[in-house]
């Protein structure tokens, strides 16, 4: 009798897990949605690990834990995935008044490049200042200025020179 309510559970189960909205690593195109943003790249900053001179945060206390500014930094957890970040903006020539959002990027990050035939795999090296991109996000949005999100995915539309 368990075996038979246990295998309906399963296949839901495993029905749930195939219909989740998590990143999209690896994937092949965008997801069906419309992107949060499209703009051009006018900052991208690469991920720098902190190894030296740092705190492991594992040791660092608890949140009642006094901190100063002259603390030195956490050191960087080895699990890290994250790759960098940009700022993409719909209107860089604007003064003010334009969307512009920060965009973590991760290894969990799709990152594709768009092409006559479709999609091609790319790489954070391809996100360039001055590139169109298409952002799709996962999870909360800081909403700051400029907001600031975790990429789900990031399709290259220009690499900057007008071409793809």
């Amino acid at each position: 009798m368990r075996v038979l309510t246990f295998v309906p559970l399963a296949v839901c189960c495993c029905a749930l897990v195939a219909c989740a909205d998590g990143p999209v690593s690896g994937a092949s195109e965008p997801p069906d949605d419309a992107p949060y943003m499209i703009g051009t790249i006018t900052s991208v900053a690469p991920f720098e690990a902190v190894t030296e001179d740092c705190v492991d945060p594992d040791e660092a206390g608890g949140p009642n834990t006094t901190v100063s500014s002259d603390d030195p930094p956490f050191c960087t957890r080895p699990d890290n995935n994250r790759l960098g970040s940009v700022v993409i903006e719909e209107e860089p020539d604007q003064v003010t008044g334009d969307q512009k959002m920060v965009a973590s990027v991760s290894a969990g990050t799709a990152i594709l490049r768009e092409t006559p035939e479709g999609y091609e795999p790319a790489a954070f090296a391809d996100l360039r200042e001055g590139a169109v991109v298409a952002v799709w996000t996962t999870g909360p949005i800081a909403e700051s200025y400029p907001v600031q999100g975790a990429g789900d995915a990031i399709s290259i539309i220009t690499d900057g020179a007008g071409a793809s």
